[in-house]
């Protein structure tokens, strides 16, 4: 029998004590510098603010932090930061929360927007902590969303109707497949489909507009960016009309020149199947030949008493083109817009004819007479409006949004989550110290290690056997 003595309990508490002061004292000089990040969090109330907001559990307090925001767009980038609010919400934990406006009347991130974000936190002792970058989602806090994608197809909605939802994604992905074959062009980044159960339910979602415009007109459905629109009832005619709207930007847009509303808005209409109130309008208008000049429609009515007619007679100019043309011509001729020709020298290249002329071929197939044109008509002769066209509308395609910073609010909201499910974070941020966090980790480790062969070596230290 092994006998223990004193002097070896002696040895192994005092080994035992002295280890793990060590460890205390590696432990508590590790912690003190370390820094806990939480994942980035939007809360909402409405479409118009959100608050970006994190937990940092810190022994130092952070002298300033900062929120670097970046909005996702196909066509270039919107990046911004500004300097957030924060407060101690307990002890060790301090709450950093950086609002900003994201709709008024000069600013416009829209409802689906994705953003890349990151912080930059500056402590008292010099010490800079970078977080890492997090992809979001920015939705209308109002609801609780649901989401469903597919390939590069995306679809956001609220409430039990699923069903309509499933519909209007399918409406979405058919429409923008049959109108990338029309016009031999493809998108090559995801779109998105925002939905809301009414117009009601989602105005404050929308673009800021004339209050006499809006009290005429029922907006149905929006391009907002090149890679998302939205639709404010579960119609898919208006689903369709809004999908369509990303392919002719795709097709037509170039750097220095646009595809005019007629053509942009035709082609929409063809495309979205049901045309509505849209060809009655245009058949009164040829009855009582009441048309408009087609060159008025370079850019879109703002006048509520002609919005059925411009989307109707846009349809039927549409509609001759093809029929009289056919596909291949019709889709020449965006791609000569977007190599840069103006709407005149893109007719005259593919078809070998002008907008006048074009407008006087049409009312003859309509029964109509030609219409003598003079120079001072044919260049006077535009509607000059800067807004977008409604129901179903569609933003311009260049979108204003964000300048460059942000705005501070030392406000801090309680507010629900308006972040999708599928793209919330529920593990921390890392930063740019994390390596720290992981010395923690494994000097715990090794000590613990350290202190168990450090007990067994003196429990098998050799001693004298006790003779009997």
């Amino acid at each position: 029998m092994v006998e223990i003595s004193k002097a070896k309990i002696f040895k192994c508490g005092i080994g035992f004590l002295f280890g793990f002061f060590f460890y205390l004292l590696c432990y508590q000089i590790l912690f003190a510098q370390s820094t806990y990040v939480s994942a980035t969090s939007i809360l909402t109330r409405d479409p118009l603010n959100a608050s970006f907001v994190i937990d940092i559990e810190d022994q130092i307090t952070p002298q300033e932090v900062r929120f670097f925001y970046k909005i996702l767009n196909p066509y270039g980038d919107i990046s911004g930061d500004g300097i957030a609010t924060v407060n101690r919400s307990s002890d060790r934990i301090y709450q950093a929360v950086f609002a900003m406006e994201m709709i008024s009347a000069d600013r416009y991130i829209p409802v689906g927007s994705h953003l890349l974000v990151h912080w930059e936190i500056y402590k008292k002792d010099g010490e800079n902590v970078s977080t890492d970058e997090e992809r979001l989602v920015f939705l209308d806090g109002r609801y609780e969303w649901q989401s469903f994608s597919e390939d590069r197809f995306s679809v956001y909605w609220y409430g039990p109707k699923n069903d309509d939802a499933m519909r209007s994604f399918l409406a979405m992905k058919s429409a923008i497949l049959e109108t990338e074959a029309l016009l031999k062009t493809n998108i090559e980044y995801p779109v998105k489909l925002i939905m809301w159960r009414s117009p009601q339910e989602g105005e404050l979602a929308q673009r800021p507009r004339s209050a006499v415009y809006d009290s005429s007109v029922t907006t149905e459905g929006q391009r907002v960016a090149p890679d998302l629109i939205f639709a404010f009832q579960p119609a898919v005619g208006v689903v369709r009309h809004e999908a369509a709207h990303l392919v002719t930007k795709v097709a037509g847009d170039g750097p220095f020149t646009r595809v005019p509303a007629w053509l942009d808005e035709g082609t929409a209409v063809y495309m979205q199947g049901d045309l509505g109130p849209y060809k009655s309008a245009v058949q009164r208008a040829i009855a009582s030949d009441k048309t408009l000049n087609l060159r008025s429609l370079t850019a879109p009515s703002n006048d509520p008493n002609l919005v059925n007619l411009f989307y109707g007679q846009s349809w039927s100019t549409v509609d001759y083109l093809i029929s009289q043309n056919g596909e291949d011509l019709f889709a020449e001729l965006f791609s000569s817009i977007k190599a840069g020709n103006p709407i005149d020298d893109a007719l005259n290249k593919i078809y070998g004819f002008d907008t006048n002329e074009l407008y006087n071929q049409w009312r003859n197939a309509n029964d109509l007479k030609s219409i003598v044109f003079s120079p001072i008509s044919t260049s006077n002769n535009a509607i000059n409006v800067p807004v977008a066209t409604r129901v179903p509308l569609s933003i311009p395609t260049q979108v204003n949004v964000a300048p460059s910073s942000g705005i501070t609010d030392s406000r801090q909201s309680n507010l629900p989550e308006s972040m999708s499910a599928e793209e919330k974070h529920n593990e921390s941020a890392s930063n740019s110290i994390q390596s720290i966090g992981l010395i923690i980790v494994i000097g715990t480790v090794l000590l613990s290690l350290f202190l168990i062969i450090l007990g067994i070596f003196v429990w098998k230290w050799p001693s004298k056997k006790k003779q009997k």
